[in-house]
């Protein structure tokens, strides 16, 4: 387990992470996974926004990763509550 304090730097300069927080602050489970995803893809390479509408599905995804050639991967992440084992 990775603590708060570890992974919250990983928000540092990303739109919308007052509402991901917020979100944490209010027991969100996804939204504390969301942000355990965003720890450990985050690279200085990547830029991160949260919650960008994608266009070709009309859908929103938990967040997008742009590298520096402006290549967009977008990321949902889900947590299960319980493993199918």
């Amino acid at each position: 387990m990775v603590s708060m304090d570890r992974r919250l730097p990983a928000l540092d300069g990303v739109d919308g992470a007052e509402n991901l927080i917020q979100r944490i602050r209010n027991g969100d489970l996804a939204a504390d996974a969301e942000l355990t995803a965003l720890y450990l893809v985050r690279l200085p390479v990547l830029n991160v926004r949260l919650q960008p509408p994608v266009e070709e599905t009309g859908r929103v995804a938990d967040f997008a990763l742009r590298d520096r050639r402006g290549l967009e991967m977008y990321v949902e992440v889900t947590k299960p509550d319980q493993a199918d084992a």
